[in-house]
């Protein structure tokens, strides 16, 4: 058999077996890929759906905290006042809100007050009697444990499925004791279901599968609508459904929401999968037709010719002659190309094993690259965690501080006033001790925003400088710690910018705190010396703790911060310990 009928046969077998293996990857990949891609497109739209149910409810829990954390609500729930009747609970006001069923429960389970509305706020009708059953004394609607204590999610009814919402009944800064329990409800009806389907874009329905039973705990954790695994079924060539079960707030399984669509993606899917093979399988004939006919005209007709030149040379048993093509390519220099041939593939070895050998060192210290870049970037993870923390600390004490004292102050002056203002009104004197407890209190307060503004930003080194400005923070360090203190300072201090001056203060403030974080610290030494070309500040202690290289304490998180802050101005820190000698960091820092 020729070289050229080889040629074509092998040419027609390979595109006979891609043609087919294409057609079975497409039925195999492809059109599973277009059935994924249609799954997750409908289990989108259920999630969408869910997602304008968690929606709804999310707006229905805004607008119970909106009536539960109000001090009128809060003295109706214990007075049941008639006042607060007319004035928000009328049937135009739950049609404002969107609410069907408004309940206000009392601390001993009574409930004070119940309205309900029919699905178009339309007239009011009586409370449904399946939903009083799950308002029993201890029941899971009515336990709250705390103020943030809610409770929220869907409850299976006989009219059908309910949003709903239980908060305790606050003051209106949310704070106890609580009161009662305000519930509110919104029905999953059509009109419901007609507004999520304008909202997702989706043909939605919701099918109500049971009532729910009331029980003292519930099942769902977590916040939202509860609901099981989104299940895609085919409805034959035309449309897909997908759906997923609801749970109510015990656990219960009450419906059953299904997004139907039509199968669109997969039809457009098939259709372009029968013109890509087409296309493929038309090209792919061409295209071997014009390789066939190429490959002899350039190829196989000179390498027949070549061949039977051999073949002659061959049979004279000497093999001499001279073998010659046409031409002026590889083919005609075949014969002198082969000797050539070794050498080069030896030369090549040789070349091969030098790169190999430089790939294996390059590949050891991009290893080695890589592991100091995890190592750095593992130290700026911790010292990122660190900073945060520090930074959230910081704020929660200037909030105390800002509640505890500054705001307890203001409302003390605030009742003073009060009472000098109804002193006044009746033409009263007020006492010099009146006059008195005021200024004292105004003098704290000032006392306090004093210490607020210096633990925020050191004023004290732009009006005193730097010398002072240490010297009076480690007399606030010292108080209420049994910690000596003692400072010494060589050379120049006025000399420092103040940017390094900031810098130098911030690293005390650090070292200090990391000296506080060893509970075995009673004395800590301060020596700051400036020279002409630097700042070397020195902080001592007598704890017995050790750092440790890894550690992931704050301690050791405060030396970092310290580091950095020498690295910007191209300084640098030595940090010793032991437990004889204690903890000792040393900052230099150029001027």
């Amino acid at each position: 058999m020729s070289v050229r009928l080889k040629t074509a046969i092998l040419v027609v077998a390979l595109l006979a077996v891609s043609l087919v293996s294409l057609y079975l990857l497409s039925r195999l990949v492809l059109t599973p890929s277009y059935a994924s891609l249609e799954e997750r497109f409908v289990q989108t739209s259920v999630e969408q759906g869910l997602g304008a149910l968690d929606a709804r409810l999310n707006a229905l829990q805004s607008t119970n905290y909106d009536w539960s954390a109000w001090d009128d609500t809060y003295e109706f729930v214990q007075t049941g006042s008639s006042t607060y009747i007319e004035s928000n609970l009328l049937d135009a006001s739950l049609a404002n809100i969107g609410v069907h069923v408004m309940v206000f429960v009392n601390e001993q389970g009574d409930v004070v007050y119940a309205k309900a509305m029919d699905a178009g706020f339309g007239q009011q009708i009586d409370l449904p009697d399946d939903l009083r059953s799950h308002l029993a004394p201890g029941s899971l609607l009515l336990a709250h444990d705390n103020v943030d204590d809610v409770v929220y999610g869907v409850l299976g009814l006989a009219q059908g499925p309910m949003l709903i919402s239980s908060r305790p009944v606050v003051t209106s800064a949310e704070e106890g004791p609580i009161e009662g329990t305000l519930l509110m409800g919104v029905y999953i009806d059509d009109i419901f279901v007609a507004e999520m389907e304008e909202t997702t874009r989706h043909s939605l329905s919701l099918d109500p599968s049971a009532v729910s039973q009331p029980m003292q705990s519930g099942g769902n954790d977590g916040p939202g609508v509860a609901a099981s695994d989104i299940e895609v079924t085919p409805m034959g060539g035309n449309t897909i459904e997908g759906s997923t079960t609801l749970f109510d707030i015990y656990g219960q399984p009450v419906a059953q929401l299904t997004v139907t669509q039509d199968r669109s993606l997969y039809a457009e899917g098939q259709r372009t999968l029968r013109y890509f093979l087409v296309v493929i399988a038309v090209g792919g004939i061409a295209l071997a037709l014009l390789f066939v006919a190429l490959l002899d005209r350039t190829m196989l007709r000179r390498l027949s010719r070549l061949a039977s030149q051999v073949q002659v040379f061959g049979q004279t048993g000497t093999f001499a002659g001279h073998v010659s093509v046409a031409g002026d390519d590889e083919i005609a220099n075949l014969a002198g190309v082969i000797n050539e041939t070794f050498s080069a593939l030896s030369q090549s070895h040789a070349n091969l094993a030098d790169a190999h050998r430089n790939l294996e060192q390059t590949a050891g210290e991009l290893k080695r690259t890589d592991q100091e870049l995890r190592v750095t970037a593992n130290q700026l993870r911790r010292l990122t965690r660190h900073l945060q923390t520090i930074r959230e600390d910081e704020r929660v004490l200037v909030a105390n501080e800002i509640h505890d004292h500054v705001g307890q102050g203001l409302t003390a002056l605030k009742m003073d006033l009060s009472a000098l203002e109804k002193s006044a009104a009746r033409g009263d004197v007020p006492t010099p001790a009146f006059l008195q407890r005021m200024t004292e209190l105004l003098n704290s307060l000032l006392e306090t925003v004093r210490r607020l503004s210096s633990g925020l930003h050191p004023s004290m080194l732009e009006d005193l400088g730097l010398a002072e400005a240490i010297e009076w923070h480690l007399e606030e360090f010292g108080k209420g710690r049994a910690i000596k203190t003692t400072l010494k300072i060589q050379g120049p201090v006025g000399s420092v910018e103040a940017s390094r001056a900031l810098a130098l203060f911030r690293i005390l403030q650090e070292a200090l705190l990391v000296s506080s974080e060893d509970a075995t610290v009673t004395e800590v030494t301060v020596s700051l010396t400036i020279e002409n070309r630097y700042a070397l500040l020195a902080i001592q202690d007598n704890g017995v703790a050790v750092v440790e290289a890894d550690a992931l304490t704050r301690r050791e998180m405060g030396l970092s911060i310290i580091r950095e802050r020498t690295e910007v101005f191209g300084g640098g820190v030595t940090i010793a310990g032991s437990q004889e000698s204690g903890t000792t960091v040393v900052a230099q820092v150029p001027l």
